[in-house]
Formats: C-alpha cells, structure tokens, sequence
C-alpha cells in the first residue's frame, strides 16, 4: 500500500517557485496568441485592439492615449505564481460583453481563456 503526506511547505515552494511562474506565463502567451488572431477576425475597424502599448495592470488610458493589444504580465501574487492576460483599450469590456445599447459581445479573451485550457 502506498501513502501520501501532503508538505504544505513544499507545495507552498513550488506555487512561487520560477519554474511555476515560467509555466504560468507560457500557458498565458499562448492564449495571447490565440486573442490576438481572434481579433484580428473579430474586432477589426481600428487594428487598436489587436495591437498597442502595453499598460501597467491597474493603470488607466486618458481619452486619446494610445494603447490597446493584448498582453501578459507574470509574477508572485498572494503567495502564489500568477499571470494575467488583458487588453488595455479603453473599449476592451464592451467588445468582451456587449453593450445594452445593442452591441453584441464578441468575447475574445473568453475565447482566449477556454482554449488555454
């Protein structure tokens, strides 16, 4: 008979462990890869929110401001490797889930999240 004892201390190493967040970081890259072609299909009009300047997660674009694009940032959060893939464009959450105005909801990075699974 074989036994097994979780160590809380080794599996709480191995969640913020460089190699966790490298993996973190591959899995998102690659739904990155995947939205990017998807709005390329999807939300063409501009190009703005397929390609841009990356934006600090948090921070906010002023009216005008250039940005848009997929991207992922990776790291440690709540003691546990992470990695967050968003698109910055001012109109991202509209184009994710449509608009009571009538826009229907393209859901790229919901796309994007099923097919990195």
């Amino acid at each position: 008979m074989t036994w097994f004892e979780v160590d809380e201390a080794g599996v709480e190493a191995m969640l913020r462990s460089p190699d966790m967040i490298a993996a973190m970081e591959r899995k998102a890259n690659r739904g990155k890869v995947y939205a990017e072609r998807l709005a390329r299909r999807k939300a063409w009009r501009t190009g703005r929110y397929a390609t841009g300047e990356p934006i600090p997660p948090g921070e906010e674009l002023a009216e005008g401001e250039p940005g848009g694009g997929f991207h992922v940032w990776a790291g440690i959060r709540y003691g546990r490797a992470w990695a967050r893939l968003y698109n910055p464009t001012p109109y991202a959450r509209y184009l994710e889930w449509g608009t009571r105005r009538g826009m229907k909801p393209r859901r790229i990075l919901g796309a994007a999240m099923d097919a990195m699974r």
